[in-house]
């Protein structure tokens, strides 16, 4: 009864799921790219702000730090679903 009861899936399904997992690579590394072209203004900020605000500058320099790791983190995730995506073809 196990047997048949398991489903298979067809090589379509197969191709739909392969191209799915390389869109959102090429997805989370374009998203990662953004953010961190979002963030690199921010810490070129934190110059203009430590000269009249130590403590804004504080700030800009965590919020710049969080906005590189958040992109960097997407851009490898995105890499590491292209890598698995290629092995698999």
């Amino acid at each position: 009864m196990s047997d048949e009861t398991k489903v298979k899936l067809s090589d379509s399904d197969k191709n739909v799921n392969i191209r799915m997992e390389k869109r959102d690579g090429e997805t989370y590394i374009a998203l990662g790219l953004f953010i961190v072209a979002v963030g690199l203004p921010v810490v070129a900020g934190t110059y203009w702000a430590a000269q009249v605000d130590i403590p804004a500058a504080v700030v800009n320099i965590v919020c710049a730090g969080i906005l590189l790791l958040i992109g960097a983190a997407a851009i490898i995730y995105g890499r590491i679903l292209l890598a698995r995506n290629k092995k698999r073809a």
